[in-house]
C-alpha cells in the first residue's frame, strides 16, 4: 500500500467519523434539498418527455413503457452527476472562510 494511499484512508476515516456542528449542519442539509431537487425534476422532465415521444409514435405499450424507463434512468443519472458537482460547491461556499474541519477533511479526502 503506498503512502498516498494510507493517507487518503486516513482522511476517509476522519469524514467518516466527523460530528457536524450545527453550522455545518445547515449548509449539508440546504446542498441537499436544493440539489435533490433538481435531480428529481431533471428525472421527472426527461421520463415524461420521453414517454410523451414514444406515445406520440406508433408503438405497443411495452416499447412506450421502456422508452420512459430509459429517459427517466438518463435523467436520474445526469440529474445526479448535476446535483452531486454542485452541491458539493454549494457547501464549499456557504462553509467558505469559518474554518470548518468538514470543508478541511473534504479537501484532503478530493
Amino acid at each position: 500500500m503506498s503512502d498516498t494511499d494510507r493517507i487518503s484512508q486516513y482522511y476517509r476515516k476522519k469524514l467518516e467519523q466527523h460530528e457536524l456542528t450545527p453550522e455545518e449542519w445547515v449548509a449539508v442539509r440546504y446542498a441537499v434539498i436544493k440539489h435533490t431537487l433538481i435531480a428529481a425534476a431533471t428525472t421527472v422532465s426527461l421520463g415524461t418527455s420521453a414517454f410523451f415521444y414514444a406515445r406520440s409514435r406508433s408503438w405497443s405499450r411495452m416499447q412506450s413503457l421502456a422508452f420512459a424507463s430509459a429517459g427517466n434512468f438518463v435523467g436520474l443519472s445526469v440529474g445526479g452527476v448535476i446535483a452531486m458537482e454542485s452541491g458539493m460547491k454549494t457547501v464549499e461556499n456557504r462553509l467558505q472562510g469559518s474554518g470548518s474541519e468538514l470543508l478541511y477533511l473534504m479537501d484532503r479526502y478530493s
